[in-house]
């Protein structure tokens, strides 16, 4: 988090199982599902059990038109997401 901040980029998080509590000593706040919206990129960085139930059209909603899809843990499908126009990476 800290790295991208350096590179002037905006970040938010989003962790269902993060207690905010234990975060904000570190710098962090998390963001609720329904304020994250209009993103340029969306990094999926631990496939937790909440983002894998949805549909990937309710993830892939919260970027921006040509946003960009990033996918630490090859948890989503590749051909989906390139399929609804959005830009792919994954390790």
């Amino acid at each position: 988090v800290k790295e991208l901040k350096n590179y002037n980029c905006d970040v938010h998080i989003h962790d269902p199982l993060a207690k905010q509590k234990e975060l904000k000593n570190m710098g962090i706040n998390l963001d609720k599902w329904k304020e994250i919206k209009n993103f340029d990129v969306l990094v999926a960085a631990v496939p937790h059990e909440y983002y894998l139930k949805k549909p990937i059209n309710e993830i892939l909603i919260k970027l921006k038109k040509n946003g960009f899809f990033v996918d630490i843990k090859s948890s989503y499908s590749k051909k989906e997401i390139l399929k609804a126009g959005f830009g792919f990476w994954r390790l």
